[in-house]
Formats: C-alpha cells, sequence, structure tokens
C-alpha cells in the first residue's frame, strides 16, 4: 500500500548554517507534564565560508536553522536535528557532503548518528520514507526506538533514518501535525501525550532574540517569564479553508505596518508609520524558515519604503547592516494582537557588510512568517484545540505553567515580563498593495529560501 501525503510548506532554507548548539534544562519536577529543551544560536566558522562577491546572495545560501539535541535508542546514542514547525516526520543521518552549500559537509560532521545495529530496542519496519524538500531530498526507512527527551523516554516511536539525501545537512525533527493528518503515525507530538508524557498535544516556542540567542522549546507548557502582554486565541484554519488545503499551522494575519526610526535632528516630527496590508491574509508560522514570505504585492512597496533596501532578484531585498541597530519596527497584526518586530531582529546578518530584508517575495500559497518574525514572538501550539496563542516574547527568567487538557487547555494569562516603552509612534498611512501580480511558481532557489516543503511516501 502507498499513502501520500504533503505535509508542510513552501520552499526551503537552502543554508550554510548559523550553527545552533543545543542544550537541556535540568527537569522540574514541581511543573509535571513539561518536557523543556534550549537552543542556542552559534555564529560558523568564518574559515569554512569561501565565497565569491558579487554573487554570493543569490549563489550562496547562508540561513539560520534551530538544531535540538535528542538521543535515540538503548544505550542511548546522542543525535541532531533541524527544529521544525513547517514539516511532520522526524529523520536522522543526513548524507554528509551533499548539501547544499560549501561547507555543508563540516556542518554535517559534527552531529552524532543513530546507529540501529547498537540498540536492542531498534526494529526496522520495512517502510520505505520518501521525503521531497524545497531544497533536496531524502529516501530511508522507518524504524522504531526509544527517543529520549532530556530524561524523558517516548517507547517504540517511529522516525526515519536516511539512506540518501541532497541538499539537507542535518536531519529534522518536524513538529506539525501527525497522526492520520500530516502523517501515517504517530509522530513525536502525538506520542508525548499518548504516552502521558505531556497532558496535551502541544508545545510553546520562544527562539530567543538576537541578543539573547538562547531560546527553547516546551513540550506540554509554557513559560510566562518569556512573554509581556496576554496570550492571544488565534484559531488554526481549517486546511480544506486555508490557501494550499493542507494542514498546517495557518491562522488569520490583519495588518503589517512598517515603522522608520525617529529622526536624530532635533524638533524634527517622526515619520508616519505605513501599513502595507489591513485585511485579512492566512499566514502560517515556520520555526524552519530562515526568512517570512508574503506576497509581492505587499513585500514590493514596503521594501520601497525600507531605507536603502535593493532588489537582488529572486524577490529578495539586501538592506543596510546599519539597520538592526536602528530604533524601526515591523508590526504584524492579528486581530487585536499586534507582535512588533524590532529591526534587529526582523533584518537578516547574512556577514559582516550583508544584510537582508526579513521579507522575501512568495508565490501563491506561501505566506510564511519565519524567523524573521517568530524571533520577537512567543507562540503557543495546540494541537487539540486547533489554535495558536501569540504574545511578544521577552526574557525575565522562568516560570513553567502546564498546559492541561481539554478545551481552553492554554492557559489564559499575561506574562510576568514589562514590556517596553514605545515612544513618538504616529498615526499610520495606508499603502495600497502595488497591482503586481503574485507568481504562482514558487521563487527560483537563492540565497533564503523559507520553509520545508515536503512529499512524503510511506511503501510497505
Amino acid at each position: 500500500m502507498m499513502v501520500s501525503s504533503f505535509v508542510t510548506a513552501a520552499a526551503a532554507a537552502l543554508a550554510v548554517l548559523q550553527l545552533v548548539e543545543c542544550r537541556s534544562f535540568a527537569r522540574d519536577g514541581n511543573t509535571p507534564g513539561i518536557v523543556r529543551l534550549a537552543v542556542v544560536s552559534k555564529t560558523p566558522d568564518a574559515s569554512l565560508r569561501k565565497r565569491q562577491f558579487p554573487d554570493r546572495l543569490i549563489n550562496d545560501d547562508h540561513g539560520l536553522e534551530y538544531l535540538i539535541n535528542f538521543e535515540i535508542g538503548n544505550p542511548p546514542q546522542n543525535v541532531t536535528a533541524a527544529l521544525d514547525t513547517g514539516s511532520s516526520d522526524t529523520w536522522v543521518n543526513p548524507q554528509c557532503g551533499t548539501g547544499n552549500t560549501l561547507d555543508s559537509n563540516a556542518i554535517c560532521q559534527r552531529y552524532g548518528r543513530y546507529r540501529p545495529e547498537k540498540s536492542p530496542t531498534s526494529k526496522g519496519l520495512k517502510q520505505e520514507m520518501y521525503l521531497r524538500y524545497g531544497s533536496g531530498a531524502v529516501l530511508g526507512e522507518y524504524y522504531v526506538d526509544d527517543l529520549h527527551l532530556d530524561g524523558a523516554s517516548i517507547k517504540a516511536q517511529q522516525f526515519g533514518i536516511a539512506t540518501r539525501s541532497q541538499g539537507l545537512d542535518t536531519g529534522l525533527m518536524g513538529l506539525s501535525f501527525g497522526n492520520q493528518i500530516g502523517t501515517s503515525y504517530p509522530n513525536i507530538v502525538d506520542q508525548l501525550a499518548a504516552q502521558n508524557i505531556t497532558q496535551s498535544r502541544a508545545f510553546s516556542l520562544d527562539l530567543g532574540s538576537i541578543d539573547t540567542p538562547e531560546g527553547s522549546i516546551i513540550f506540554g507548557g509554557i513559560d510566562t517569564k518569556k512573554f509581556y502582554g496576554k496570550l492571544s486565541k488565534h484559531p488554526i484554519i481549517p486546511a480544506e479553508q486555508s490557501p494550499d488545503t493542507y494542514p498546517r499551522y495557518w491562522i488569520n494575519m490583519t495588518s503589517l505596518t512598517l515603522r522608520l526610526p525617529a529622526s536624530k535632528t532635533p524638533g524634527t516630527p517622526p515619520t508616519p508609520p505605513k501599513t502595507f496590508l489591513n485585511s485579512t491574509l492566512a499566514v502560517f508560522l515556520d520555526s524552519g524558515g530562515t526568512l517570512s514570505m508574503l506576497p509581492s504585492s505587499i513585500v514590493r512597496p514596503l521594501a520601497a519604503a525600507f531605507p536603502g533596501a535593493q532588489n537582488v532578484g529572486s524577490g529578495q531585498y539586501t538592506v543596510p547592516c546599519s539597520a538592526m541597530n536602528q530604533t524601526g519596527f515591523v508590526d504584524f497584526g492579528f486581530g487585536e494582537k499586534v507582535i512588533r518586530v524590532p529591526w534587529k531582529e526582523f533584518v537578516w546578518f547574512v556577514e559582516p557588510g550583508l544584510c537582508a530584508l526579513g521579507l522575501m517575495e512568495g508565490g501563491e500559497g506561501t505566506n510564511i512568517l519565519g524567523d524573521t518574525f517568530l524571533r520577537a514572538a512567543f507562540v503557543v501550539y495546540d494541537q487539540d484545540n486547533l489554535n495558536l496563542h501569540l504574545a511578544e516574547s521577552a526574557d525575565c527568567g522562568s516560570n513553567l505553567v502546564t498546559i492541561g487538557r481539554g478545551k481552553d487547555a492554554v492557559p489564559s494569562v499575561a506574562g510576568d515580563c514589562n514590556g517596553p516603552s514605545f515612544t513618538d509612534l504616529p498615526g499610520l498611512t495606508t499603502v495600497a498593495p502595488t497591482a503586481t501580480p503574485i507568481p504562482t511558481p514558487a521563487p527560483t532557489p537563492s540565497f533564503a529560501m523559507t520553509g520545508k516543503m515536503t512529499t512524503s511516501v510511506v511503501k510497505s
């Protein structure tokens, strides 16, 4: 029997990785039902990045991925995979040396490999795995074995072992919808709840900021000292009503506003902010996306208003790196909730002297809010109740709260952190979207394709 399912979205991040080292927090016996893991970003070794200017932006993809350490088997074997809310399957052991970047082999060799023959609890299912991504593909076989997350053990978890891969530097831990939706089997989020490790199929994600790049993923809970303001609830759009009719973390965004920095000249009034979206647009939140991706009718006028932005082709724009030191913002609106993203989080620092706008033009049905949005947001993904909960991220310590079971299980609480004060923010100027048609094909792969588009095929 062959089961085919399209399990996540849009073009993939072809990346020379900003390596992300991971560590785990000590488990807290006072907060049962919670598993918390941390990610810490690290700039790669510059000696690995041999590029030719002026085409480095287009031909050499240098993205950001958030990696997670975990263990498989008995005795446990340490492995590392990219954390991805845009796909559903977990797989390990990429084929080193076949990535899309010059240092992909060095990146791949840094991380552990799972050897099923060394674990007596490992079992091959004799089911072929084929996952096709925008940046490559992976072929392998499905296995089951115990999977260990910071002391919590999932028994007999199904996952894939790659035998061949192309264009991928690491394996993936997929955190999108699993059993009978995005996969034909219970994935990690499913099994955590089914085995009573967490109380529901829910987790929260805090990627951390550029200044303090340590973030965390919390299965089964939230951390009220990682955000400010109240968590706002947003229904996940049913697959049949979504732009591409596939199950993802789609929600409705209602506004997008660019706020320029205040002038340094005394007596100069602030420049009115400009709004480039003032209607409902379905977007999905994807930690596997380096940049965010929206229709060209929105991105082009926003780029034209962003100081110093230059079109470099393929729907992408460079900006002066000095923008990261300015007090500008991009406001993403979701009804009454606004996630204000500082330019230092929104601008993508590629390397000294080379920075990119945090938005690129996407094709039809590829409206992605990637890491350039998520670094400023605290997001709770509640699969059981089909909601996402949003707040603005912060860091004032740690206070874990368990997500329970049933309706409205995610606590409706305000964060413990104090929000920043914003002054000299004048009224809005609305910019009508351009009449430029949105291309149907996905953009040509270039320096920052975002998300993870897969087709999964299981043969038995």
